[in-house]
């Protein structure tokens, strides 16, 4: 598997790669297009990832990203398509990851009065565009303070003027394993969604907020069935600002959620350096006998700086923070930060090399648990 690796990465490399217009007259194409990435470094995880105990592992890290894909976008007149698979992408009925259908939908362009979207695309409240961060498949810093960077759900989108309002089917799947405490039901309202994104050659700024709520019969005290609601909403907040002829720009994002964990945009996390991946740390709501719920409330942002030194090279410097805490319990709090320095090189409009090293941290519940990642992504688009 490794000497695979290695030959696929030196393959990028050495491809004379450069997109594809499969089809083009007037207002209507087809073009293909596609981003290979992949990484290589090492990791070391200061604490084992069994959390408390004070051995440290480390690993060489070779792997394809699962972020890795190929796609077609098609325009007719005033109806756009884009159909495109991942690498490392959830099935149609959820379970395990595998090469599948990344973005599948269809649009349609009423002119000023907007568009409308039905299909499988990024939910509005995805952060893209806000953070550098390449590990974890380019996730943001998702868990130690920031955002997804794309979540992918079969909705309905209307956009205009810069709003965009969705109804998002979340993967029920996943969202059953995040919570089982009704007795019967368990029914899920399907998400609303709604972001406003503001763009100039400078300027970026985009705000949104997204509710949902799981409904079901739990069991009193006195042992009768009632009915109650346990709600989920997030609300995000993201600017990225450039200076100085666009060489130096800073980017700041926050987010506030409850009960996020049942859609997954935001979640708590620890790193573990041995396989380059963030894993998920259980901190769920709970529902009491009279009715109640133990919710969870996350609170977390990221900054960032950088600095374009040459035409081809970026230095970048970043960090996020997230305060996980649950109601009325002592033992599922836990706070998380990540620190990292990055340079990224653009051989040329196809190739990029970006080297980035990552100190992370996640402590409670008698938990401390700390990785340290230094490895370099190797991405060929077009």
């Amino acid at each position: 598997m490794k000497k695979f690796l290695l030959s696929l990465f030196t393959i990028m490399f050495a491809l004379p790669v450069m997109a594809v217009e499969i089809y083009n007259n007037g207002d209507e194409s087809v073009n293909f297009y596609g981003s290979i990435r992949g990484y290589v470094g090492y990791g070391l995880d200061i604490n084992n990832p069994n959390h408390g105990q004070s051995t440290s592992s480390s690993s060489m890290l070779y792997a394809l990203q699962g972020n890795s894909r190929i796609g077609t976008d098609i325009k007719i007149s005033n109806f756009t398509s884009k159909i495109e698979l991942g690498f490392d992408e959830a099935t149609l009925f959820g379970g395990t990851k595998s090469l599948g259908i990344r973005h599948a939908w269809g649009a349609y362009s009423f002119g000023n009065n907007g568009k409308l979207l039905m299909g499988k695309t990024d939910t509005p409240t995805a952060m893209s565009g806000f953070s550098s961060d390449i590990y974890d498949g380019d996730g943001g810093l998702k868990g130690f303070g920031g955002t997804v960077t794309g979540q992918r759900r079969f909705q309905i989108q209307y956009t205009v003027a810069g709003l965009t309002l969705a109804l998002v089917e979340d993967d029920v799947a996943e969202l059953g394993s995040k919570y089982t405490n009704f007795t019967e039901g368990g029914k899920y309202t399907p998400r609303a969604s709604l972001a406003y994104v503001y763009k100039n050659d400078s300027l970026q700024a985009k705000i949104g907020a997204t509710y949902t709520a799981v409904n079901g019969y739990y069991t009193d005290i006195n042992n009768q069935k009632k009915w109650t609601n346990l709600h989920a909403f997030g609300i995000v907040a993201g600017i990225k600002q450039k200076f100085l002829d666009e060489k130096f720009y800073f980017s700041l994002q926050a987010r506030y959620g409850m009960n996020e964990e049942l859609y997954g945009e935001y979640t708590t996390r620890y790193m573990a350096a041995e396989n380059n991946k963030t894993n998920e740390i259980g901190v769920n709501a709970s529902i009491n006998n009279d009715g109640s719920f133990n919710n969870v409330h996350r609170v977390g942002a990221t900054l960032e700086f950088g600095l374009k030194a040459t035409e081809n090279f970026t230095a970048v410097l970043g960090g996020g923070y997230q305060n996980t805490l649950k109601e009325n319990t002592a033992n599922e709090n836990y706070e998380s930060y990540a620190v990292f320095l990055q340079g990224a090189y653009k051989l040329n409009k196809y190739f990029s090399i970006i080297p980035q090293i990552t100190y992370y941290n996640t402590t409670g519940s008698n938990t401390s648990q700390s990785a340290l990642i230094a490895a370099a992504q190797l991405k060929a688009s077009f």
